[in-house]
């Protein structure tokens, strides 16, 4: 699928390159600071020395992909409201693995859910989840990746072919070298970036005051 380009002026350009190479720089920084401490704790869990709050941000965030930011909107716009179940649904496993499951895997000591099942069950159960989840994730990641490089294709002179290999080698380097600190730092700043458009989307949406009034 092509799609014409062409629609991007040079401050946009330099807004779209800074914002890459200050996501590189995040990760790459952390990746060499981080760099005599190579142990699984400080990998997974930052040598339990983060607060919860950046740590918080940084999860919230790591749900959000090119399908919520983009396919989403779409979808709502061309069906209505009716995703919002999709948040409802969402609440009542996560509440549930907030009070139980993170509970227990800190008191287990866990660094993953494929661990507790390899204790649990037996080394078998982990590979086939593991597995699967492997074959999820690849499929899940190739939508994920396609749609912003269709973004990029529709306002950029770039190719749909580069644009796909463009953001997979960001998203590939970044993601082999950045660290948790990384992870979390990057994670709040993008958490402050989408929390001022909310905004700005809101005030330009909602009525004037003395209308609501």
């Amino acid at each position: 699928m092509e799609v014409e380009g062409g629609g991007f002026g040079t401050a946009d350009f330099v807004v779209l390159g800074v914002a890459l190479f200050l996501s590189l720089a995040i990760g790459i920084y952390y990746a060499i600071t981080d760099r005599s401490d190579n142990s699984t704790e400080n990998y997974y869990f930052g040598n339990h020395t983060m607060s919860p709050w950046p740590v918080g941000l940084s999860i919230s965030v790591s749900f959000i992909s090119a399908i919520t930011v983009i396919a989403l909107p779409g979808e709502v716009y061309m069906y209505g409201t009716v995703m919002l179940w999709t948040a409802f649904a969402f609440t009542i496993p996560v509440i549930f693995v907030c009070c139980y499951y993170i509970p227990l895997f800190y008191r287990l000591k866990l660094k993953s859910v494929y661990e507790y099942l390899e204790l649990r069950f037996n080394t078998t159960l982990r590979r086939l989840t593991s597995a699967l989840i492997v074959f999820t994730f690849v499929i899940y990641t190739g939508i994920t990746i396609y749609v912003p490089a269709l973004v990029i294709t529709a306002v950029t002179p770039l190719k749909l072919n580069w644009s796909i290999a463009l953001t997979s080698l960001i998203c590939t380097l970044y993601t082999t070298v950045v660290s948790t600190y990384g992870c979390c730092f990057q994670g709040q700043a993008i958490e402050i970036v989408i929390c001022r458009f909310k905004i700005m989307v809101l005030v330009k949406i909602l009525p004037p005051p003395h209308l609501i009034c």
